[in-house]
Order: structure tokens, then sequence, then C-alpha cells
């Protein structure tokens, strides 16, 4: 009987953290979120360029801090297409991506205490030239906004990409973890200790 005590007193303490580990499935990463979007910008940005029979080109983005991660993107999406990220040919048509803004960042929900507002902005545009000629090919401007918790946000940041990465609002504390919670973790600890010597004593 006292063995199966502290299994239940066990099972309560790391119940809380197991339920927070469970709600990682539930949502995607900032990287995530961004990398749909920008999937969905190259889908689209593929098809013009098939229009007009473009099938092969050099890529050139304008320095930012998704510069690198825009690159792999593109040349993956545009997989029909010969894309050359250093000029070889002056006679090959030029694609120009001028990002303006690819962010993850959060705020203070005013509704829900426990909750935070994730807005994820992708907006570029992207200049087609052709015999010298340039052409507007694509205007792209697209928002995710969601609501996460303290911990979600947390986890959701991308750290090795820091366009993905926002600073987490710090967490109001609640009375239940200024004065019930630590009262509670200590009763169950005194309360295994006491279950532990009982079990050695016998």
């Amino acid at each position: 009987m006292p063995r199966f005590s502290i299994l239940i007193i066990i099972i309560l303490l790391f119940g809380f953290n197991l339920s927070k580990a469970e709600e990682i499935s539930s949502y995607m990463s900032n990287f995530d979120v961004v990398d749909r979007l920008v999937k969905e910008g190259a889908d689209e940005l593929k098809a013009k360029l098939k229009n007009r029979n473009v099938d092969s080109l050099y890529l050139k983005i304008n320095m930012n801090q998704a510069q690198d991660y825009l690159i792999q993107r593109l040349v993956a999406s545009l997989d029909s297409i010969i894309i050359y990220t250093r000029l070889q040919n002056p006679d090959l048509p030029e694609l120009s991506i001028f990002v303006n803004e690819i962010s993850a960042t959060y705020s203070l929900d005013n509704t829900e205490s426990e909750m935070i507002d994730r807005k994820v902005v992708v907006e570029y545009s992207a200049v087609l030239i052709i015999n010298n000629q340039a052409m507007n090919l694509q205007e792209y401007n697209r928002e995710f906004s969601d609501k996460l918790t303290y911990y979600q946000a947390a986890k959701a940041n991308s750290k090795d990409f820091p366009f993905a990465n926002s600073p987490v609002p710090e967490e109001p504390t609640t009375f239940f973890e200024d004065l019930v919670e630590p009262i509670v973790v200590t009763g169950a600890i005194v309360i295994t200790s006491i279950l532990l010597f009982t079990v050695r004593s016998n």
C-alpha cells in the first residue's frame, strides 16, 4: 500500500509537466509557420514564371536575416526552373526578391491573461527583369495570427532562425503560484519522504 501511495504522489508531481509536453503537438513552431507562408508564395511565383515561359533565371535576394533560408526554399519550390545564385550569363532573366518583412512576434493578450497573441508576417515583392525590362511579378503579403500559452510561445521560438524568434512577455504570477503551489509541492515532498522512510523501516 505505501508503494502505491508513492506512485500516486510521483504521478501528481510530474503530471503537470507531462501535460505541458503534450501541448507541443497541437501547434506549429514559428519557423514552420513562416515556411508554410513562404512556400505558398513560392508556389504562386512558380505559376507566374511558367506563364511567362521562364525556364531558367538568376535569383537575387536583398540582404536580410532570412536570405539564406529564402534561397534554399525558393530553389526547392521552383524545382522545374533552373536557378543560378551567381550570375553566369548576363542574358539570363533576373528574379529579384525584395523582402520587406519576415518576422514572428508576441504580444500580451488584453482579453486572456494566460494567453499570448502570436503574429507571423511574410511580406516581399518579386521583380522579373528580362532584356533590361523590369516588371512587378508578385506583391506577396501574408499574415498568420493565433493565441499561445506562455509555455507554447517559448517552445515555438526557433533559435536557429532569428526571423522566427521573438521575446516572450513575462508571465503574470497567479495566487496559486504565489501561495498554494509551494505549499502543495512542499507537502508532497514531505509525505513522499515519510512514506519512503516507512517502506525502508518495514
